[in-house]
């Protein structure tokens, strides 16, 4: 159980590892002389089933939603320090909680 915790840290570390080098090189293939309103976004709009920027660029979006189904709550999720330690090592937080 503890070889299994200490491979998925390891996955979740080169994963962050990769998208820092990627939006860096991203950064740094701006040309130095373009405006960066000309290189960045202005709109997204949707195209078919895609998101597109004002370029015609897909654009792909990432990151975690969390919601209350519970009215009592106010459909406000109360989080904690044990929700943070669950998404850290990797656990499924529809199956935990």
């Amino acid at each position: 159980m503890k070889k299994q915790h200490i491979k998925i840290k390891k996955i979740i570390f080169f994963s962050y590892l990769l998208a820092t080098v990627l939006g860096m090189s991203f950064l740094v293939s701006c040309v130095k002389d373009e405006p960066l309103e000309r290189v960045l976004p202005t709109t997204i709009t949707v195209q078919g089933d895609k998101f597109t920027d004002d370029q015609g660029r897909e654009i792909i979006l990432n990151g975690i939603n969390i919601v209350s189904k519970d009215k009592a709550e106010g459909y406000i999720f109360q989080s904690g320090p044990e929700l943070y330690e669950n998404l850290q090592n990797g656990a499924s937080i529809a199956s935990d909680l």
